[in-house]
């Protein structure tokens, strides 16, 4: 494994995300549809993570993969849970009223919320009434704000959310042993090297595979709930990466 899985994890992610991000760009947008709307447009959103991940490991940054990665998780968990039950974008409707509600207690003048709401013809007042109504409706229904352990239990990968997500938001929010382990290896991204800074390689090993197995999973799972062509495509890329692991393996 170490420097060659790293290298042929990155290559692969390099040409998967590049040939996702075309074949998500041209699915059609039904904006009356919103959990497919959604769906569309997390799978984007994952596609461009993965490519900023490429970026990041090939230019030395290796050490800002992790929120990235956190992100492109916590994305891919709302893929499943919508695919799943489309009903589950109520929920995430619900949750973002909660916050956005919460947020505009206080509306500062020259908010671009404010300004969206005289597109709409209505005073701030009002605007926010009716997005306040929705979520009461919400709530009537039995939606409550859903905490992120939860999404995780709903889309069965509760395994995970004690595993690398955990790990993931140590890394983000510059856990102590997170940071002092960034600091007692040697040296792998010369970025960092004026720093005395170093991404642990079995941390990027690990990351990157779980990236190229977002990557590919997700795009598989949309693909398939759409009926598209590119079906067999996506399963292309999932054996291709199962063979990539097996070949750089030290047990292979």
């Amino acid at each position: 494994m170490g420097r060659q899985q790293i290298a042929a994890l990155t290559d692969f992610l390099d040409r998967a995300s590049l040939r996702f991000s075309h074949l998500s760009s041209t699915l059609p947008r039904d904006g009356q549809n919103h959990a497919q709307y959604h769906l569309i447009g997390l799978n984007l959103t994952i596609n461009a993570f993965a490519r900023s991940i490429v970026a990041l490991a090939r230019n030395g940054h290796s050490v800002a993969v992790s929120p990235v990665l956190r992100a492109m998780l916590e994305a891919h968990v709302d893929v499943v849970n919508l695919i799943r039950d489309p009903g589950y974008f109520y929920q995430l409707r619900h949750d973002y009223l909660n916050r956005f509600l919460r947020s505009m207690s206080k509306p500062i003048p020259g908010d671009i919320s404010m300004q969206t709401a005289r597109e709409n013809g209505l005073s701030a007042e009002n605007w926010l009434a009716k997005l306040k109504t929705e979520q009461d409706n919400l709530e009537a229904l039995g939606y409550a704000t859903l905490k992120v352990e939860e999404k995780f239990r709903l889309a069965d990968m509760k395994l995970d959310y004690f595993g690398i997500y955990a790990q993931l938001c140590a890394e983000t929010h510059n856990r102590l042993d997170a940071v002092w382990g960034r600091l007692s290896r040697d040296e792998l991204d010369a970025g960092y090297a004026m720093l005395g800074i170093d991404h642990p390689q079995s941390a990027l090993e690990i990351e990157m595979t779980v990236s190229a197995e977002i990557l590919c999973r997700t795009n598989a799972a949309l693909h398939q709930k759409l009926e598209t062509k590119s079906q067999a495509l996506c399963a292309d890329f999932l054996l291709e990466l199962r063979s990539i692991w097996r070949d750089t393996s030290p047990h292979a």
